[in-house]
């Protein structure tokens, strides 16, 4: 009778640390299921992320752009005003003799 009492004792302990185990891979399972359900949501964060980042880098691609347009426009105007020329051209007289000292 006694060995029984001890089996059933050590079974009944052995069922408990089973029913511990489950509940914990039971917990463990549930999160990855909401895991997974969130994954869609996290997707769509995701991609509407990544089409304002495309968008705004267009944006600021064109604004680099006639920026850029505006400068190179500005900097031919500069160098039109910058050209020389000769307006008088010098005239020579041959006649004259240069000392050198």
């Amino acid at each position: 009778m006694r060995q029984l009492r001890v089996a059933l004792r050590l079974t009944e302990e052995n069922i408990r640390s089973k029913r511990t185990e489950q509940a914990h891979l039971e917990e463990q399972v549930r999160t990855l299921q909401s895991r997974l359900q969130l994954s869609p949501v996290v997707e769509e964060r995701y991609k509407a992320l990544t089409r304002d980042y495309e968008t705004a880098l267009q944006f600021y691609n064109e604004l680099l752009g006639k920026k850029e347009s505006e400068m190179s426009t500005d900097l031919e105007r500069r160098q039109e005003g910058e050209q020389f020329g000769v307006m008088d051209a010098p005239t020579f007289l041959p006649n004259r003799a240069f000392r050198t000292v």
